[in-house]
């Protein structure tokens, strides 16, 4: 994340943190370099230092604090967040270890998560700096192999208590009908694209634990030149091959894909390192979902001007992007009548 400079609130808010941490078992807690950092309108994210122990035994650690400042459809409350990277870090995927959570927020006005701050950059950024260090294709085959160890979690003992049950119907029925609803008519494409996918839910044989949101910008590239897997509010238990269409979906120059390795070269290196084979079918139907959902998130997060909400120039910008999937979507629709995804 970009840090901005401190703004109003940071001192009210180092010896409430300060509290909390005490509370949470640390001794004689003092926080330093409390700055905020760029993030979204539902939650706010700050970087901080803290030293702590007692005389003689102090230790220090980079920590980061993440509130939530409202709760919309796409978020994860913060006990499910906590919950998830306790157990993942836990199964030694390369997440930051959560530390403190309140899931109430009493202490510091909302609810939050403290965890372990890992300092690096996103990958997309690092990627358009020039490199990460190492050659492309090997940094896109090591993640390959990544996503395909978040599918081979064993999801007997994870959390399930946040997730849902797996149901690709119901997951389908949740993003087209936000679509459907409201006064703003449905592109002609957009409806038939929905049609297809309600008419054609493919069936799921081993259900895992996917990312939700598994690209560039959603990796941190370490200073030691490893990367982490951040922002896991849209991780739920569904098909492995929606993950990988998620993925495939962002395609520049700094994305996974077309930017580290071509999207069949990416597929290959997930086949293998997980020794499967992507059903390409069902590939094709979750790419098309993939654009499906985009344009319900796209449509949901960036409002109109009927909302009456006053939104900033990058929100009331987004809903733009619907036109780009439409045609996308479009494409799929003239492969399907030409009998290429039969």
């Amino acid at each position: 994340m970009n840090e901005t400079a401190a703004g109003s609130g940071t001192d009210d808010l180092a010896p409430a943190l300060a509290a909390c941490l005490a509370d949470g078992g640390y001794a004689d807690p003092r926080v330093s370099g409390l700055r905020r950092l760029t993030g979204g309108s539902t939650h706010d994210t700050w970087a901080f230092d803290l030293e702590h122990g007692a005389a003689g035994q102090r230790q220090g650690a980079p920590l980061i604090l993440r509130r939530n400042l409202a709760m919309e459809s796409l978020d994860m409350p913060p006990a499910a967040e906590f919950a998830l990277l306790s157990w993942l870090h836990d199964a030694g995927l390369p997440v930051a270890r959560p530390l403190l959570c309140d899931p109430q927020g009493g202490a510091l006005g909302n609810p939050f998560v403290i965890a372990e701050r890992i300092i690096g950059t996103d990958l997309r950024k690092a990627l358009a700096r020039g490199g990460a260090g190492r050659e492309r294709s090997e940094i896109g085959r090591e993640l390959a192999a990544l996503q395909g160890a978040i599918h081979a979690l064993d999801t007997a003992d994870c959390p399930q208590h946040i997730f849902e049950a797996f149901d690709v119907a119901r997951e389908v029925h949740r993003w087209t009908a936000l679509l459907l609803a409201g006064a703003e008519v449905a592109h002609p494409v957009l409806r038939a694209a929905i049609a297809w996918l309600a008419a054609n839910i493919p069936e799921v044989e081993r259900p895992c634990i996917v990312h939700g949101d598994f690209k560039a910008n959603n990796i941190l590239w370490s200073e030691a030149g490893r990367p982490v897997i951040l922002d896991w509010e849209l991780a739920h238990i569904g098909d492995p091959v929606e993950d990988l269409a998620w993925t495939m979906l962002w395609t520049t120059r700094d994305d996974i894909v077309c930017g580290l390795l071509t999207p069949e070269d990416y597929l290959a290196a997930y086949e293998q390192s997980t020794a499967t084979r992507v059903d390409r079918k069902r590939l094709f139907f979750w790419q098309l979902y993939a654009l499906v959902k985009l344009c319900g998130i796209l449509r949901s997060g960036s409002g109109t001007a009927r909302d009456g909400r006053d939104l900033g120039p990058s929100h009331a910008l987004l809903s733009r992007g619907s036109a780009h999937l439409e045609a996308a979507m479009a494409d799929y629709l003239v492969a399907i009548a030409g009998g290429i995804a039969a």
